[in-house]
């Protein structure tokens, strides 16, 4: 389903159900998270075998691009090859960077990364730098996302190796050497979550090649959730961001109506407010962002948590809690010392005098804005703890 066609779904149960029935809606999106759309890119130097790579993974190009002449290839866009196996994910072949003129910064800015979910870096050089330069670059971007460090080429190198050292050659130490001094670079550069593979492209029963190839599709299934799950989070919290711009444009309109009613008079108090009111479009307000207890309860039980866990979210004081005494002393905090607290913290339903109508109107449209914002970024926080967005 289109992500247009499904915010526009999840925008008519939010009027019609509310929370519970936009959380219900997302967690059976979830269930079908395997028909998300994963997208991996294959970054490297020119010469590295990335194409070599991409067809050893059993992808088949299906978005081809020109024939290229010498030194033309960075020029050129990625080529999509749809991955053996799941026709939900493609392989992208980036351009080779040119090793010999490489600028780590002006190459990286001219790559579009924030479409691509999962990275490989592919290394066909002895000295990888070029390779690490970018791993870093991708790290330090897309810190949330998974990237590979894959060292390709081990059949060259093998064999460098066995010339230098002729009658002394081992080729399990001459492996255990060269990823130990991957190992080291990791740590170097701070990129010790970088999963790092040797494999021959020649040779796909040799090396790292199998694991790399199990893990890879082992990681998919939990990418295309955490894909889906980026992308309900992002469409429920645009959802609580209108609701909160809605209710914001209003907050006047009460305001002005509270700090206008006819009020009992207060000795000491120049303040004035109608607290029954204010209790009314404060807990409306909970209730809209789906915060007030018997929702809480309902959304609990929807997604299988206790609704103290849910709670625990909660940071508004009106999510926590909503009386007239608490919406008084709130008052009191913004006013300042424009009101004698002793006089406002009985449970009293009316306060104030008419005298200060305009400054009371100010506090409480403060307040109400204020409260608003921080009910809707609870709404927020409670979404990504059912779908476990964390």
């Amino acid at each position: 389903m289109a992500a247009a066609s499904n915010e526009s779904e999840l925008q008519s149960l939010f009027v019609k159900g509310g929370l519970v029935a936009v959380v219900q809606r997302a967690k059976a999106d979830l269930k079908n998270a395997g028909r998300t759309t994963l997208n991996i890119a294959v970054i490297g130097e020119s010469g590295g075998g990335k194409s070599s790579f991409v067809s050893l993974l059993g992808a088949s190009g299906i978005e081809g691009r020109p024939a290229l002449t010498a030194g033309k290839e960075a020029q050129m866009g990625p080529v999509k090859h749809q991955f053996s196996g799941d026709d939900t994910v493609s392989i992208w072949d980036f351009p080779g960077i040119q090793t010999t003129k490489f600028e780590a910064d002006s190459y990286f800015n001219s790559l579009t990364l924030d479409k691509y979910h999962f990275f490989i870096v592919l290394s066909g050089a002895e000295s990888e730098e070029t390779a690490w330069q970018l791993t870093k670059k991708i790290r330090e971007k897309q810190k949330k996302k998974k990237c590979y460090f894959v060292r390709n080429k081990l059949d060259a190198y093998l064999e460098s190796v066995k010339q230098r050292e002729e009658g002394q050659y081992d080729e399990t130490k001459a492996l255990e050497h060269l990823r130990n001094t991957l190992v080291e670079r990791s740590k170097k550069e701070s990129l010790e979550s970088t999963q790092i593979f040797l494999i021959s492209s020649l040779h796909r029963d040799k090396f790292d090649f199998q694991e790399l190839q199990r893990m890879l599709k082992e990681e998919l299934p939990a990418l295309k959730e955490g894909i889906r799950s980026h992308v309900l989070d992002q469409q429920i919290s645009s959802l609580i961001d209108k609701k909160k711009d809605g209710l914001l444009a209003e907050t006047w309109k009460i305001a002005a109506a509270s700090a206008s009613a006819r009020v009992m008079a207060i000795p000491g108090s120049s303040f004035v407010c109608d607290i029954p009111l204010l209790y009314y479009n404060i807990s409306s307000y909970c209730s809209s962002f789906g915060l007030d207890p018997s929702i809480l309860e309902m959304l609990a039980s929807a997604v299988g948590k206790e609704v103290e866990d849910l709670k625990a979210e909660l940071k508004s004081t009106f999510a926590q809690e909503i009386t007239f005494n608490r919406i008084s002393q709130e008052l009191l905090q913004m006013a300042g010392e424009e009101i004698v607290e002793s006089t406002i913290l009985e449970f009293v339903p009316l306060i104030g005098q008419a005298i200060s109508a305009k400054r009371s109107y100010k506090m409480i449209n403060d307040l109400l804005e204020k409260t608003v914002r921080e009910l809707a970024e609870d709404s927020k926080r409670i979404i990504k703890k059912v779908l476990m967005l964390d």
